[in-house]
C-alpha cells in the first residue's frame, strides 16, 4: 500500500514549534508514553535524558519503559483488574475514574528508572502517583489510603531507605502488589523496538496523574 503524503494545513504550520533544530508539529499521541515511543522510533539515538549516571537515548528509555509495562500488565491481569480497552470507554463530563483507570504509585529515587516507570504506567492506560522518597513514610501511607493503588512500583533499596520491611503492615490493604523495577529491567531487550502507539482518541480523556497538595 502506497503512503499518501498529506501537506500540513496553515493552522498546523502555525502551531509548529522548533526544538533543538527540529520542526515539531502537533501529533496524534495521547500521552507522554506515546511521545517517547514516537521519538524512539524516529530518532532512536537522540539524547532523551541526562543524569549523574550518564546519558540515555530515546530508544534506551523506551526499552526500559516497555519492559516495566509488560510486567505491569501481567500484574494487572493476575489481580484480575481490567486493562486498557477492556471496558466501555465513555467518559462523563465530570471525570469519574473508569474501571480500567488504575492508580499506580511510583516509589523510586529520581532518575532514569522513575522516568521509565512513569512512561510505562501511562502506556498501560493507568494514572501515576509519584512519591518523593525524601518524604516521611507517614505521608506515603496517607496517599495510599486515599488513592488505593492496586500496584506500587519500587525496588529493594528504596524500601530499605523508607524502612519498609512489610508493605501490608506499614501501608495497609493497598497496594495489593509491589513490582520490583530492578527485576523488571533485567528482562529489558537491548535490541527490541517499542510497539507503535495506539493513538486511541478516547484515551485523551484518561486520568494520567494523581497529585496530593
Amino acid at each position: 500500500m502506497a503512503l499518501e503524503h498529506v501537506a500540513p494545513t496553515l493552522e498546523e504550520l502555525a502551531m509548529t514549534t522548533d526544538i533543538d533544530g527540529f520542526s515539531c508539529m502537533p501529533g496524534v499521541e495521547t500521552n507522554l508514553g506515546e511521545l517517547l515511543t514516537t521519538a524512539a522510533l524516529a530518532k532512536p539515538q537522540g539524547i532523551c535524558l541526562e543524569t549523574q549516571d550518564g546519558c540515555y537515548t530515546f530508544l534506551q528509555v523506551a526499552q526500559m519503559a516497555d519492559a516495566i509495562r509488560k510486567v505491569l500488565r501481567k500484574a494487572l491481569q493476575s489481580l484480575e483488574l481490567p486493562t486498557c480497552g477492556a471496558i466501555d470507554l465513555s467518559s462523563p463530563d465530570a471525570h469519574t475514574r473508569r474501571a480500567d483507570e488504575h492508580v499506580v504509585t511510583i516509589v523510586l529515587e529520581r532518575g532514569v528508572q522513575s522516568i521509565a516507570a512513569v512512561h510505562a504506567v501511562l502506556l498501560e492506560g493507568c494514572a501515576y502517583n509519584a512519591f518523593d522518597v525524601g518524604e516521611p513514610v507517614e505521608k506515603l501511607r496517607s496517599w495510599v489510603e486515599v488513592s488505593q493503588p492496586p500496584i506500587m512500583i519500587s525496588n529493594e533499596s528504596t524500601m530499605r531507605r523508607l524502612n519498609i520491611t512489610n508493605v501490608t503492615a506499614t501501608l495497609g490493604g493497598f497496594p495489593r502488589m509491589v513490582l520490583d523495577v530492578d527485576l523488571a529491567l533485567k528482562k529489558a531487550s537491548s535490541t527490541a523496538l517499542p510497539l507503535r502507539p495506539a493513538h486511541a482518541p478516547e484515551d485523551l480523556d484518561r486520568l494520567a496523574y494523581l497529585i496530593f497538595t
